[in-house]
């Protein structure tokens, strides 16, 4: 009966150790993935804020000032006359023939 109780005792003496171990091999795993986590958040946040930064450059290098400039820049010139239509053709227009 001694005998059964000094190996009953070694074995949770092993199982403790190994559960032990397994708990701290866990946990630097869990605090690994963590600190990652952390990272990815944060470039996340870093390129949200490019997005924005970018649409802003977009919205302000599209307006029509700017557009102006540019074309005035490389030799565009306005348009003097602006011509507008006022009354849509027919569909199925067809221009008189005489023969």
């Amino acid at each position: 009966m001694e005998i059964k109780k000094e190996k009953i005792n070694k074995f949770l003496v092993i199982l403790v150790i190994i559960l032990a171990v397994v708990q701290v091999v866990m946990l630097n795993k869990f605090s690994t993935s963590g600190e990652r986590l952390i990272e990815i958040n944060r470039k996340t946040q870093d390129i949200d804020k490019e997005n924005c930064r970018l649409a802003e450059d977009i919205a302000s290098s599209s307006s029509i000032t700017i557009i102006l400039s540019k074309a005035q820049s490389i030799g565009l010139k306005g348009l003097i006359e602006t011509t507008s239509v006022t009354s849509p053709l027919p569909v199925a227009y067809f221009p008189k023939m005489t023969l």
